[in-house]
This record gives structure tokens, C-alpha cells and sequence, in this order.
């Protein structure tokens, strides 16, 4: 056994002694020797008990059949007890189940009667209820007497069940059966429902127990994550090992992962005085020679090595914070974080020693306070976080399982402690962080705000109704919260304080569109709904969205290009709607002639919930379902509808119209007019920027269960050539093959495939004489690449090796033609590379620079990560980021753009059912994946009768952890009979790669201009201001965030465009 894991199993074992030692009340008891509740028919009634040590009465439930063979049964409940301030409670009891018949152990319930504990008998087993799901347990002898415990822990929701051994549980963790419930209060059985039989309970006791400390351990685990940093009198000696005293006193902060077992351990530990804040790092280290090198530069990237990162929110701001990482050699990195930037050139004189041992490594730090600006005083809550970053052993982790580390909005919480704050009644010390943390009452007066805005507004009278039963609630729970002693008790009622909020703002909102669209005698109150028009950059959110006040849809639009746009079906508050009907006229000009070759496709917005622990689960729009008719099964409040204008190639240039005529239900039909202006000027077939955004096959196969068949394959390929992309995979390849058929290389490269990917391995030289024929065959029409070995700098030492020998080989053979490697410029890869492919955060302009001088190009990538303040296409990142990415590459002059893949969810969409742990499921959110359900998924059941899960795993690793981010590596769909189902990521990843072409079609004709000569210097100037996209982007981590301003931009572009071909044309005549 590790050093570290001796520790974690110390650590646990002391977490256990604490609660051995606890402050324990014995809240209930229950013997039966004076029982006085028989029933008058005996089926319930206080017997002795003979035989049996320490037992001498018992209640027996017995449930018998009348002549008519129904079952006569009755049930027992115990009084209300009272666990006041407690952190743990265990019920323990005797039971003997005399009958195989016999249902029902020992409920335990909450005061409105919600089951937190329902164990039921069958089969021989004791089966527990965790969250609605039924397993089995614990084996259970018949007719015999058996000791049972519960031991309930209030903070995570969670319990242990020990049967006969009382040292060593049967099953631990289990969730509440009913996840919305109280603290335990009562306890319930009774006889079987269906057959005759008997049972047996003896010598029950609740004991509620109180930790020594606060806050306790179990308060530092989910959903709460809150621990104590404590004072020390004496500071330790810093020297990477924490064997100081003072450290057996501080809490340990167990890193771990979210939804799965983690392969090494790591904890973290805190202690502080007047002024430092000191920090213990431990962690397992199976292999310690692969962290025997490693950055050690001064504010190096020590995250791509084994290290630590320290997160902290001085104050909890929510917003601006620190960060602190350091590597197993002792590299170390500091940087702040301030109104949503980083400060790498701040330097904190903050300290850390870093020890090693055979299988682990440890580091103690030191931060002053004073670097931090502020000091704590014992009651302060600042944001915190430990995480560790493993190559080693491939895991990312965190006390605070995050998404992103850098999410200040989320870390978890330290509470600062001292000698003096322990001696406060633990009443106090609920009420004061209770309060700190959730500011229920503030929340509760906001939403009284919001009830007050609504009722002394025009519609008053329209919403009394749901006014009156806001206030109603609102005043019972400001009542409850003056009674809250138990944490969770605050917590939950803190939760429903947020809910009621939450119900002002749908309140409020509703109020708005009455206000704004519904007008007494209005014709939108005469059809009972409005349609609200939204930009394609902008998300519809799921709940509270009001609508916009503009109404028609006006497009510019190249020939050869798609424009899109949202509408939203919005009815009167207080409706919904039960479908929707769509026709689309055709385009035409002003003299009623249709643009012949345009078209308007209708797609109705389907919502995604991101696959988080159920309290941070977000409802995103994102896929977008094809059609014109659309019926809901159940009613909603609301519908978004999204719409693509296509304009042909050298379409005549002028303005088109058309109308959208939407109908909801039975209500008169909405006449909404789109009007087009095509400019002179068309989009070329093939894409000006390098796209290598992988499409899987072996994926869609596995989706459906079946080979694609070949009509359906190229439909995909169509399909991601009208989103401008490259239909291609980069990872199948090898001796003689491509990453497709050749009649399909062929195929496509007539409707616009530009790329001719070929796989870099040891034995390329065998396949020279094929790929020099297929080089010279496409000369001209598509550009060949090499590629190989993936993110070649994060493998080993041999693997570079190998990565050389063979580009070296390639470049031997085939000296015209670039190769290209998903990795950050480094030395270690001068020439040896020829297009450089870093990921977005590691994209460095200067080096950048540096290698295209020579001759180089250089791509970038993301994959889920980075997140904020970069661009992604994740599902939850913002509207605009897959557009924008265009304009980005343009801005750095990045000449290609790679993305792994186009539909890697969809491998998760049929495997999760094989793969998925209970625990998982509870930490995604995904509860509705229950037994049944796996079943009908791996038997074939598809999204969207299902929930999308999404996220991926390893394709390499099928028992890794799921990725953390959501929508990372998937852009499509799959829809009914192999149909490919656009996400609104893609299409504005399209109308950004569209937008491009606006920028290479300005270059040119500007550079024309400049060869040709003119005295229009003021054109030639704002052309080139233009190029710069400043209004739009400054970088990488710098850029707009409103649809308007891009747009703006972009016909800025046009209009310089059509400018410049004007004067071009004024030359040549």
C-alpha cells in the first residue's frame, strides 16, 4: 500500500473515529415491553421474545387472507422524533422476517412522510430504493433474527446499511429514494400487501450525532463542498513532507473525480494563521520515474506534467481570483485572475517545497495573505479549489469536480475556523454560514420585489391569481426559515427560497410579453400569440425569454451562401401551444420572377440539458429537426424555429422576397415577410480555409446497428459540404487506402472536397507509388496533406522518436507535400513539421510568426477545452463562438482550422447503456437512465425518444471517465433513417467559414486595386482597417459578443467589396 493510500485510509478511519466520538442524543426508542397501539384483530401487537440474548419483546405484523383470499394488513409508525443539529443519524433495530412472504424492513421518513430510507425484503435480499431504482443489497435469512443499521448522513443525502456485521457495511452511498425530502423525523413498516406473512422488530433506537468540529467532513463532499481551513497557534516547517503536528488537526480535501474511481489519489489540506495561508498537497504517484522531468521555468506550463492547481476567490467575489500550480520537479506558476482576464506577470512571493517518495510526491505551500489582499478572521468564506492534472495516469481531478478548473462562479467553499468559533453553539454556526452562503432572506425579499413589480403593473388584475399564491408561499417560508437548525434543513430551504425567485422571474417575464405583444384589442391578443424574431447567434433560452421587439427578417446574402435566422412562437401567458404549422413561399424579385435554385428550410430548435450534477444542469437549443409540421406531445410555452435562406451561385443581383407563414394550432395564420438582398458577387464551391473536421462511419454504423448504405453516406458527405467543411477522417488510413473510397474521393471532389488527407506511419514508403498517383491525379483540385501521430508532444520520449523517423521518411519520399501534427510549436519538432496545429490556448502569435516566415503554416484547434475567455463549440458556450472562430483565424492569420470530430457523441448515444456506473449517472444528471431504459437502449432505442448524453469518452480507453465539458467533439445529429441532424453550432460554424470568403474575396480584389493603381486612397484604407476585423475580434481570447456588431462588420465587408469591384470595373472601361 502507498504512502498516500495508508493516508486516505488514516484520514477515513479518523472521519469514522470523529462520528464513534461525536457529540451523540439517542432522539428515539423504541423496546415494545410496554407497547400499547395492538391492534384488536392481532395483526399487530408487542410479543416476547425467547431465546434470543438482549431481546425480550418485539412488535410482530402479521397480514392474513380473509375467505375471499384478500389480503388484511396493518402498519406501524413510530412518534416524531426531533435530530435538532445533527450530522449523522443511525437507526438501529432488530428484525426477523419469519415468512419468505415478508415485504417491508424499517422505512425511514421525513414529517410530510417522503421515504429517505425504503428497504424492502425479496428473494431472500434486502433491496434499497436509491433515487427511484431498486437493487439488491444485502442477503437476508428467513426466520431468523438479524441486526440492521442505517447510518444516515444528512449532508450528502446518502446511507450505509450494515446487516448482523456492524464494523463492515453491505452497501454505502445510497441516495435517498425520494431526492426532495427532509431530515429523518419517523419511522414506518407494515405487513405484506399481497400474501399472508409475518414479521418481526425489536430494540429500535435513532441516535442523532453531532460532529466534534464544524464544519464536519461530510460537509466537504457534494452537493455542499464546504471545508474548514484551521488556525494554527504554530506555523509547520515547510519542507514538502507535512509531518508537523498541526497538519493531523486540518481537514483533508479528498481531489477527486466526478462519476468515476480514480486510478491515483490526491488530497489537499489547509491550515492559516494571522499571516499565511498554508496548503498540504499529497498524491499518489504509481510510476515516479515518468515525473522525473518537467517544466521548471518560472511561470512554465507546469499543467502538462503531474501537478497541483490551487484555486482561491479571496472575499468569494464569484468573479476575479488566484492561481497556484506547481509540478512533481518543483516548477511553479502564479497568475491572477481579474474582470475575466489574466494577469501571468503578477507574482505573488508565494513558496512551495516539493517532496518525493517511491510511489508518491507531496508539496507544502505558503501564500501570504497579503499578496492576496485580505486577510480572513475566523467565520470568512472564500471560493476554493484543489486540482490536480495527471498525464501519467491520464486523469484530471478536483475536490471541487469542475467543468472547467477556471469557474470561479462554482468552486467550492473554505470556511475559516479557530478555537474560539468551535466553542459557538452549533446552532450559531449553521445560522452564520447558512446565512453567509445563501442569503435566503435576501433572496426571498428580491423575489417579493419581483411579485410587488408585477402587481403594481398594467396587468395587474391578469396575474392576481399567480401573484396571490406567490406571496402565500413566499410568507410560509419566510416563517420556515427562522426555524431552520439542521444544515440541510437551511440548505434545502435556501434551495426553495432560489425556486420561488425563480418563479417571480417566469412571473415577470410573462408580465413583459403581456405587456409588449399582447395589448388590449391588439391584433397579436386577437391570436393569442406572437412570433418573435432572434438572431442565429443568439440562444433562445428554454425558460423566462420575453421576446424581441423585431419582427421581419432582411438578409444580404453572396450567391453560393446561407443565411439564417431564429423566429419563436411565443402565446399568450397563461396558454401554450400543441403544434405548429410552417409554409414557406418561394423567392422572388420585384416583378414576382423566382430566384430559381434558392430555397427556405424550416427547422424546429430542439433543447438539450448538458449532463451535470442535476443542480448545475442547463436546457440549450441546439438541435434543429427539419420540417414543416410539428405537433407536440407535451404543450409548451413556448417554440423557436430556425430558417436557412439559400441564394444559388451568380444569382442576379437585386432584392427578393418571400413570406413565412406560421400557424399555431387552430389560430389564425402570421404572415411574416423576408426580404433579401443578393449582392453581386458569389461564393466559390471550394472553401478558402483548410478545414479538417473528422466524421466517423464506424460511429454512424454503431449508431443505427447496421453498414450505411452508400445513397446515405453520401448524403453525409453532402451534408457537411453544404456546411463548408471537408468530408473527411483523419485517423483511417494506412497501405494503400485513403480516408475514403476513391469513387467517393472522387464524388465529393466535384462538389466541392478540397483536401487529400494521407496518413503518416512508418511504412508510408510502401504505399509511395498509390499516393504519388493519387497526388498527381487530383494536382490542382485538392491539396495534399500528411498526417500522423496525434499530439505528438504529449507521448513518451520513444513515441517522438518514432514521430521523427517517420516524418522524416515522408518528407523524404514526398518533398512538396506539408505534414501536418496536432502540437504547439517546439524545437523539439523543427523541421520536422510543416504545419503546426496547436491547441487554441497554446497558440502562440510570435512563434507563429517566427515558422511562417520560413516557409511554414500554422492551424490551430480546439478540442472541448479551452473554455472561456475562449471560443469552443461546446454546447454551453456562447451563441456566437463557432462564427466568431472564423474571423479569429483571419484576425491571427492561422491558415487552418481542425476539430475532432463531427459526430463523436454518437458512439456515447449507444454505448453509455454498457457502460454507465450508478454513480455516474448521479454525477451527470442522467437518473433517467434507469435499468429499464439501459435495456431498451442497447436493444435500440434512440434519441430523441431518449435524452442526448452529451458528452464522450476515450475511443482508445472505454473505461475512462466521461469528458467534463458537454457538446465537445459533436456538431450533428442522428436523425430517423440515417438522416444527419444540424446543430445551430454548426450552421453559424457556417456562416462563419461564409464570412471568410468575404475576407479572401476583399484581399484579393484590394491587392487587384493596389496592382492596378488608383488615386481612391481613402478606399484602399478603410478595405484595410476592415481586414483587420478589430470591431469583432482581437484575438484569441478577445472578441465581440453581440450579433449586431458582427453583422455590421460583416456588410461593412461587403459593401467594400462591391465598392472596389466598382472601381475595378471604372478602370476597365
Amino acid at each position: 500500500m502507498s504512502g498516500l493510500k495508508r493516508k486516505f485510509m488514516t484520514a477515513l478511519a479518523l472521519i469514522a473515529l470523529a462520528f464513534v466520538t461525536a457529540e451523540s442524543a439517542e432522539v428515539y426508542k423504541e423496546n415494545f415491553n410496554n407497547y400499547s397501539n395492538a391492534s384488536k384483530n392481532g395483526l399487530r401487537k408487542a410479543v416476547e421474545v425467547k431465546g434470543v440474548p438482549g431481546l425480550k419483546y418485539a412488535l410482530r405484523l402479521e397480514t392474513i387472507m380473509d375467505k375471499k383470499e384478500k389480503p388484511i394488513y396493518l402498519s406501524w409508525n413510530s412518534s416524531f422524533f426531533d435530530i435538532g443539529v445533527a450530522d449523522e443519524v443511525t437507526v438501529d433495530y432488530f428484525m426477523k422476517p419469519e415468512t419468505d412472504s415478508t415485504r417491508y424492513a424499517l422505512f425511514v421518513k421525513d414529517k410530510k412522510g417522503n421515504q429517505l430510507v425504503a428497504p424492502i425484503i425479496r428473494e431472500g435480499f434486502i433491496e434499497c430504493c436509491s433515487l427511484g431504482r431498486w437493487a439488491k443489497a444485502a442477503p437476508l435469512k428467513y426466520d431468523t433474527w438479524h441486526h440492521i443499521r442505517y447510518a444516515i448522513h444528512l449532508l450528502s443525502e446518502t446511507y450505509d446499511l450494515y446487516v448482523d456485521d456492524m464494523e463492515k457495511p453491505k452497501a454505502s452511498g445510497i441516495k435517498y429514494r425520494i431526492p426532495e425530502c427532509g431530515v429523518p423525523a419517523s419511522l414506518w413498516s407494515e405487513g405484506a400487501e399481497t400474501t399472508a406473512s409475518v414479521s418481526y422488530f425489536a430494540q429500535i433506537t435513532v441516535n442523532a450525532e453531532k460532529a466534534p468540529i464544524f464544519p464536519p467532513a461530510t460537509l466537504a463532499t457534494q452537493p455542499h463542498y464546504i471545508g474548514g481551513a484551521v488556525k494554527t497557534a504554530e506555523a509547520p516547517v515547510i519542507d514538502g513532507k507535512g509531518g508537523d503536528e498541526c497538519w493531523k488537526n486540518a481537514q483533508t480535501f479528498y481531489i477527486d473525480k466526478e462519476g468515476s474511481e480514480i486510478k491515483e489519489k490526491s488530497s489537499a489540506k489547509l491550515l492559516w494563521d494571522d499571516k499565511n495561508l498554508y496548503i498540504l498537497f499529497q498524491a499518489d504517484a504509481a510510476d515516479m520515474e515518468k515525473r522525473a522531468n518537467g517544466e521548471t521555468a518560472h511561470d512554465g506550463r507546469v499543467w502538462m506534467d503531474d501537478c497541483f492547481e490551487i484555486f482561491i476567490d479571496p472575499g468569494l467575489s464569484g468573479k476575479d481570483y488566484v492561481h497556484f500550480a506547481g509540478n512533481s520537479v518543483g516548477g511553479l506558476y502564479d497568475a491572477a485572475h481579474k474582470d475575466g482576464l489574466r494577469e501571468n506577470s503578477w507574482e505573488s512571493g508565494w513558496s512551495a517545497i516539493v517532496n518525493k517518495d517511491s510511489n508518491s510526491w507531496s508539496a507544502e505551500l505558503v501564500i501570504p495573505f497579503s499578496t492576496l489582499g485580505l486577510v480572513p478572521k475566523a467565520g470568512d468564506i472564500w471560493g476554493f479549489n484543489a486540482c490536480r492534472e495527471n498525464p501519467a495516469s491520464s486523469e484530471v481531478s478536483a475536490w471541487r469536480p469542475l467543468e472547467s478548473f477556471h469557474n470561479p462562479e462554482m468552486f467550492g467553499k473554505i470556511l475559516f475556523v479557530d478555537s474560539k468559533y468551535q466553542e459557538l453553539p452549533r446552532e450559531t454556526q449553521i445560522r452564520m454560514l447558512g446565512e453567509k452562503l445563501y442569503r435566503a432572506e435576501d433572496v426571498l425579499k428580491k423575489a417579493s420585489a419581483n411579485v410587488k413589480t408585477v402587481q403594481d403593473g398594467e396587468n395587474a388584475e391578469y396575474f392576481n391569481k399567480p401573484c396571490d399564491a406567490l406571496k402565500s408561499e413566499i410568507s410560509k417560508f419566510e416563517k420556515c426559515l427562522g426555524t431552520s437548525q439542521n444544515f440541510t434543513a437551511f440548505y434545502k430551504n435556501a434551495m426553495k427560497a432560489n425556486e420561488l425567485y425563480d418563479s417571480t422571474v417566469k412571473l415577470c417575464a410573462d408580465a413583459e410579453r403581456l405587456s409588449r405583444f399582447f395589448a388590449k384589442d391588439s391584433e397579436n391578443a386577437k391570436r393569442g400569440y406572437v412570433v418573435s424574431l432572434e438572431s442565429s447567434m443568439d440562444k433562445i433560452p428554454f425558460e423566462n425569454y420575453s421576446g424581441s421587439s423585431e419582427s421581419m427578417p432582411e438578409l444580404s446574402l453572396a450567391g453560393r451562401e446561407y443565411g439564417s435566422f431564429q423566429m419563436a412562437v411565443l402565446p399568450k401567458p397563461g396558454s401554450k401551444l400543441d403544434s405548429v404549422s410552417i409554409k414557406v413561399s418561394e423567392l422572388k424579385d420585384k416583378d414576382g420572377k423566382v430566384l430559381s435554385g434558392s430555397k427556405i428550410d424550416s427547422f424546429m430548435v430542439k433543447y438539450v440539458k448538458t449532463a451535470k450534477s442535476s443542480s448545475f444542469q442547463q436546457i440549450i437549443p441546439d438541435a434543429l429537426w427539419p420540417g414543416k409540421e410539428f405537433k407536440f406531445n407535451t404543450p409548451l410555452d413556448m417554440a423557436p424555429f430556425w430558417f436557412d435562406v439559400f441564394v444559388p451561385a451568380d444569382a442576379p443581383a437585386g432584392d427578393y422576397s418571400a413570406t413565412i407563414s406560421i400557424t399555431p394550432g387552430n389560430c389564425e395564420a402570421s404572415e411574416i415577410p423576408v426580404t433579401v438582398k443578393v449582392l453581386p458577387f458569389s461564393l466559390p464551391l471550394k472553401t478558402s480555409l483548410p478545414t479538417a473536421f473528422c466524421f466517423v462511419d464506424h460511429w454512424v454504423e454503431g449508431y443505427y446497428g447496421a453498414k450505411t448504405p452508400e445513397s446515405k453516406r453520401r448524403d453525409y458527405f453532402q451534408f457537411i459540404l453544404d456546411h463548408r467543411l471537408e468530408p473527411m477522417n483523419l485517423w483511417v488510413g494506412g497501405k494503400n487506402k485513403l480516408d475514403m473510397s476513391e469513387e467517393d474521393l472522387e464524388w465529393t471532389e466535384k462538389r466541392g472536397k478540397s483536401m487529400l488527407f494521407l496518413q503518416v506511419t512508418r511504412g508510408t514508403k510502401d504505399c509511395e507509388q498509390y499516393y504519388k498517383n493519387m497526388i498527381k491525379k487530383y494536382e490542382g483540385k485538392l491539396k495534399p496533406v500528411f498526417f500522423g501521430y496525434d499530439e505528438i508532444l504529449m507521448s513518451t520520449p520513444e513515441k517522438i522518436a518514432a514521430m521523427k523517423a517517420a516524418y522524416k521518411e515522408t518528407k523524404e519520399t514526398f518533398p512538396d507535400v506539408p505534414r501536418l501534427n496536432t502540437s504547439q510549436i517546439d524545437e523539439k519538432l523543427f523541421n520536422y513539421v510543416d504545419i503546426w496545429c496547436p491547441l487554441f490556448n497554446h497558440f502562440d502569435k510570435a512563434a507563429a510568426e517566427s515558422r511562417i516566415a520560413l516557409g511554414e503554416q500554422v492551424w490551430w484547434y480546439p478540442t472541448d477545452y479551452p473554455l472561456s475567455p475562449y471560443a469552443n463549440f461546446n454546447i454551453d458556450s456562447d451563441g456566437i463562438d463557432p462564427r466568431v472562430i472564423s474571423w479569429m483565424t483571419w484576425k491571427l492569420d492561422i491558415s487552418g482550422l481542425l476539430y475532432w470530430a463531427l459526430n463523436r457523441e454518437w458512439l456515447s448515444n449507444y454505448q453509455e447503456a454498457e457502460r454507465l456506473t450508478d454513480k455516474e449517472k448521479y454525477a451527470r444528471g442522467l437518473e433517467w437512465m434507469t435499468p429499464g431504459v439501459q435495456e431498451k437502449v442497447k436493444k435500440g432505442l434512440r434519441w430523441p425518444d431518449v435524452p442526448w448524453i452529451p458528452y464522450f469518452r476515450s475511443v482508445s480507453n472505454p473505461s475512462a471517465a466521461p469528458s467534463a465539458t458537454n457538446g465537445g467533439g459533436n456538431l450533428m445529429y442522428p436523425g430517423p433513417d440515417w438522416l444527419p441532424i444540424a446543430s445551430t453550432r454548426l450552421k453559424n460554424l457556417r456562416d462563419g467559414l461564409q464570412d471568410y470568403e468575404y475576407f479572401v474575396i476583399l484581399k484579393k480584389n484590394l491587392e487587384l486595386l493596389k496592382k492596378q493603381g488608383t488615386d481612391n486612397k481613402e478606399l484602399i484604407n478603410k478595405a484595410e482597417k476592415a481586414l483587420g476585423l478589430d470591431k469583432v475580434t482581437g484575438g484569441a481570447t478577445s472578441y465581440t459578443k453581440d450579433a449586431k456588431t458582427l453583422n455590421a462588420a460583416k456588410a461593412e465587408i461587403a459593401e467594400l467589396i462591391i465598392e472596389i469591384q466598382n472601381e475595378l470595373k471604372k478602370q476597365r472601361d
